[in-house]
């Protein structure tokens, strides 16, 4: 399907000040990280050394990456796993981050603790695009963390070589798909995210530079989508998936938490996907910026997208990729 977006001048959305907003790449480049260090700051500051209840997983690996709180981050992190393991590839990418952002800092105990969790919890792989996108996003990480590991190590029974070339594999076709025919769940103020978490986790730390680099592309390629279809952060144009209360309350959507830590729109608010961005030390390109607060003229935006996976009465328009039907 071909989606239009015609968006309008950006005097009736803009905020107080916007045209004061210095857009050089420099300033540009300035303004995000001091965002981003804010959020590194505010994460850090949720754990408490006298309370080991207290922070979550990104506040932990805050605490890690940066080499403060530690022995407090350890001691929460050892509350965190000693939690009966949930939630399937819910569980897995905040695991995963953790992994990633703490592995200069974790003791052997947690080291030990989660090798055992990904040895004995099964996670599914769901069933939607953004399900399998974290999946196999982390599980890509966390089997390059153990790269000697046989199948006995893993809750599937194989080993870490052959869990990375089954999720590098699913990964690159959906890459290919989304570049070529468009996302199943497109233009989403909800979904965004899932996208976001799985693509700035391999950006941040897939050790094979092509494959972190293609990630990094497509993760530039998603915000751009956005940023040229928002109005001071809020996503405008249809939704494949979108919840009533985003309707009713678009201002407190997970895309406009993107939008503030990506290019400075509305104020800040909690949202884990925003930490594991700042964790990752993605940096998006500043022409990112640019796009998404020049509204000076109206303009139509045509792009093509498909629907989610067909089983049946697709009809005569539909087409085939590798063995799943979809209709443009």
């Amino acid at each position: 399907m071909v989606l239009v977006l015609m968006l309008s001048t950006g005097a009736l959305f803009a905020r107080e000040g916007e045209k004061g907003v210095a857009l050089s790449d420099a300033d540009i480049a300035r303004r995000f990280e001091e965002r981003r260090q804010s959020v590194l700051v505010s994460s850090i500051a949720e754990l408490d050394p006298a309370d080991p209840t207290k922070g979550g997983h990104y506040d932990v690996a805050a605490c890690l990456q940066r080499g403060e709180k530690r022995e407090a981050a350890l001691a929460r992190l050892a509350k965190i796993l000693a939690v009966k393991a949930d939630g399937n590839m819910f569980w897995m990418f905040p695991m995963v981050t953790l992994m990633m952002a703490g592995d200069q800092s974790l003791d052997a105990p947690n080291r030990a603790r989660i090798a055992e969790l990904w040895r004995t919890y099964w996670p599914s792989r769901g069933d939607t695009e953004n399900h399998w996108v974290l999946y196999y996003s982390s599980l890509y990480l966390a089997a390059q963390t153990y790269p000697g590991a046989g199948p006995e190590k893993w809750f599937n029974g194989k080993s870490s070589a052959e869990n990375m070339a089954e999720a590098r594999s699913y990964l690159e076709h959906w890459m290919e798909v989304t570049t070529s025919f468009g996302q199943g769940e497109y233009d989403s103020p909800n979904y965004i995210e899932e996208y976001a978490t799985g693509l700035a986790l391999l950006s941040g730390w897939a050790q094979d530079a092509a494959f972190r680099q293609r990630a990094h592309l497509l993760l530039d390629y998603i915000f751009y989508d956005y940023a040229v279809e928002t109005l001071d952060g809020y996503y405008g144009g249809a939704h494949s998936r979108v919840y009533p209360r985003q309707i009713v309350a678009p201002g407190l959507t997970p895309s406009l938490a993107l939008g503030w830590l990506l290019f400075g729109f509305g104020e800040r608010q909690p949202n884990g996907t925003v930490q594991i961005l700042a964790l990752s030390g993605y940096t998006p390109p500043p022409i990112l910026e640019r796009i998404a607060r020049d509204r000076a003229q109206p303009y139509v935006e045509r792009e093509l997208k498909r629907t989610r996976w067909r089983l049946r009465n697709a009809g005569p328009e539909s087409f085939v990729i590798g063995d799943k039907r979809t209709i443009p």
